[in-house]
């Protein structure tokens, strides 16, 4: 019996920061799917409006961890025939790593491999039921493709910006080179803390990839591979951009960016990097690029102020009326949403701010709509209904009477006022049938 526990505890100690690991069964756990990742989504009665690929829109808050789909996104890989198992593990860089799964076929699965870098941070396809973990070195970075099931407990409570070794098989799906967990060895061996002291290696300059435009991300979030839930995560970028609107009903943690040739969400992880008392200033932002059912948004990794506030260029905003995404929605499988384009996209329209008052509760449920008192209200029992001819407004929507009187809106609503309005689209609320946006706060005008 002694004997047994000595060799479990070398064993443990093996698998600490720079030791090697023994050898260790091929087992893999991937994610079962005999369906191919839809690339596209048309609407027979709309195909010139409906995009290529169909953000969070049966909205990622709706979606809890709790519930997961029982609809796996990729397609199983493949075990490698020349997969094999040494006794010890060199420990590669993720360069190294992106070579091997170069070699692979498409959703094969190929050898155990080791490597230390720094965690990112983590991507939850929640609709999925999988989480990817994503790691970067010097030079490079790769993601940890994980069940939930094997996410949930230790590897959900790893802490960001340290070091780890990492133990996984690459593997190649839908062409992309990532890792898979290998359920074998265990979460607590596969990602393994090197501790506190231990000095990061992430070097974000090479990392990143520099970009000189918000707009020119559109081509880079049209190549991401969705999985059936119209979900996918994809590169890590630079840009620059000025804070135009921050969701202060989730503490300040999604914001929007504009650099006059487009718009996107950055949305933080666990706390806010930003708050509306810095509307209008510039900022450095690094992020990883992603797709929440359709809706594209950067996952913030870092950020570093530019320059104090200025006036925000609304001069590229496209004129439209406040039912014009009245053909699109996201319901089931049903997927007519706007283009990545569209989602990057400033938007001015005139109308009056209405009350959904379909709820007759005290707190507000405030949209936009064409006619003063005209109705958000849809039938959601009514097949013929998908979408509500108006917009829901984020920061607006269950609103108290008291927080509703800090906002620039009120007074218009009060008023029964027409205005002008700018904003960014940012998901598609099922519960209501309709989308929500962002207004633009910092610029209303009245048109009375």
């Amino acid at each position: 019996m002694k004997h047994k526990l000595l060799l479990v505890a070398l064993l443990l100690t093996l698998t600490s920061c720079g030791s090697s690991i023994p050898s260790i069964s091929n087992s893999v756990s991937t994610s079962p799917d005999s369906t191919n990742i839809e690339n596209s989504v048309s609407d027979p009665s709309n195909s010139n409006e409906t995009s290529n690929i169909p953000t969070s829109n049966e909205s990622s808050e709706e979606v809890s961890k709790e519930t997961p789909s029982v609809t796996p996104s990729v397609t199983p890989p493949s075990i490698s025939n020349s997969q094999s198992t040494p006794n010890e593990l060199k420990e590669l860089s993720i360069e190294q790593i992106r070579s091997l799964g170069k070699a692979l076929n498409d959703n094969e699965v190929g050898d155990l491999v080791r490597f230390k870098a720094t965690y990112l941070r983590t991507v939850t396809m929640s609709r999925s039921n999988e989480d990817l973990m994503y790691f970067a070195d010097e030079n490079s970075y790769i993601y940890l493709r994980v069940a939930y099931a094997n996410y949930t407990g230790y590897l959900a409570n790893r802490y960001t910006n340290q070091e780890y070794i990492v133990t996984a098989n690459v593997a190649k799906v839908d062409g992309v080179i990532e890792l898979a967990f290998n359920k074998d060895i265990g979460a607590k061996e596969s990602v393994v803390n090197c501790g506190e002291n231990v000095s990061t290696t992430v070097n974000f300059e090479n990392v990143s990839e520099v970009k000189d435009s918000i707009i020119s991300m559109v081509s880079d979030f049209e190549s991401i591979q969705l999985n059936k839930k119209k979900s996918g995560s994809g590169k890590i970028v630079t840009f620059t951009g000025q804070l135009i609107a921050t969701d202060r009903e989730d503490a300040n943690k999604k914001a929007v960016f504009s650099d006059g040739t487009g718009v996107i969400s950055v949305i933080a992880d666990e706390k806010k990097f930003v708050g509306a008392e810095d509307i209008g200033n510039y900022y450095r932002i690094i992020g990883i690029m992603n797709i929440e059912v359709t809706s594209p948004a950067i996952l913030h990794l870092s950020s570093t102020f530019i320059k104090d506030e200025v006036e925000i260029d609304v001069s590229n905003a496209k004129i439209v009326e406040p039912d014009f995404l009245k053909a699109k929605y996201i319901i089931g499988d049903k997927y007519y949403s706007p283009s990545i384009r569209e989602y990057l996209s400033l938007y001015k329209t005139t109308g009056y701010i209405v009350d959904n008052s379909k709820y007759n509760r005290d707190n507000y449920y405030l949209g936009i709509a064409k006619e003063n008192k005209g109705s958000l209200i849809s039938d959601s029992s009514s097949s013929s209904i998908k979408s509500v001819s108006g917009l829901f407004l984020m920061n607006h929507y269950n609103i108290s009477e008291r927080s509703f009187s800090y906002s620039p809106l009120y007074d218009y609503y009060i008023s029964d006022s027409q205005i002008e309005l700018y904003f960014t689209i940012h998901q598609f609320y099922s519960q209501d049938h309709g989308w929500k946006v962002f207004p633009i706060e910092a610029i209303v005008d009245s048109l009375n």
